[in-house]
């Protein structure tokens, strides 16, 4: 599952979207690791996808809180 390669496209997935750990850390984290698995070879879209992945994130994340308050 984590072969040497897999492991720098990871790293380098990281380093392009280092910016933005300070307000989405878990976040990167997390899109960096499917981003691999997802079967990417490179990293050209790899911020444009973060920031849809981040939106999309908190649109669920809001529509589970719209639903909370509407028991």
């Amino acid at each position: 599952m984590y072969t040497e390669e897999k492991m720098r496209l990871r790293g380098d997935c990281f380093r392009a979207l280092k910016h933005y750990l300070e307000e989405h850390g878990k976040e990167v984290y997390e899109f960096c690791h499917e981003w691999v698995l997802r079967g990417n070879e490179n990293v050209k879209d790899a911020e444009l996808d973060f920031v849809q992945y981040v939106l999309d994130k908190r649109d669920y994340n809001i529509s589970i809180l719209e639903k909370s308050y509407n028991l």
